[in-house]
């Protein structure tokens, strides 16, 4: 579970098989790095309707998750939940990210500051990770979740 307590929730949400593990790894790479020692590190295996409680009491999160794409494997895409469709049956995690986030609000129990990163993944292969992109990626969504709303 967490390695530190912190405001900040980062999340990597998948499976440890196969390309779905490319968000495992992302987290593990960051807490690998001491940049990143004081933020709530932790994995979701397929959560489901589950990743609301991950949720819960959160001020901000970061979701990472893998994402099939034409896209160069590795690369990142900030995604907004107006662009995850609920009940949109292509995740393979039968409930998937949109759906859990639907129930969230439904709930009232999303972070105010929620990001989401997609990774895109080739549909067969090792996942692959951009580090220099991840770390920049970093920089900004903590700026951006630590920053005074205003």
């Amino acid at each position: 579970m967490s390695n530190a307590s912190s405001d900040l929730l980062v999340l990597g949400i998948g499976s440890p098989f196969g390309a779905d593990r490319v968000a495992w790894e992302v987290v593990d790479r960051l807490r690998g790095d001491p940049r990143y020692s004081r933020l709530r590190l932790e994995t979701a295996d397929r959560p489901g309707a589950g990743l609301a409680t991950y949720l819960q009491g959160v001020r901000a999160a970061i979701l990472f998750d893998a994402l099939l794409s034409d896209a160069p494997p590795g690369s990142l895409h900030r995604l907004h939940p107006a662009q995850l469709a609920p009940g949109d049956r292509t995740s393979n995690h039968g409930f998937g990210v949109a759906d859990a986030l639907a129930l969230g609000r439904a709930l009232g129990i999303l972070p105010p500051r929620l990001a989401l990163v997609g990774i895109a993944v080739a549909a067969e292969g090792e996942p692959v990770i951009d580090l220099p992109a991840l770390h920049a990626m970093m920089r900004e969504l903590m700026e951006e979740m630590v920053r005074p709303e205003g």
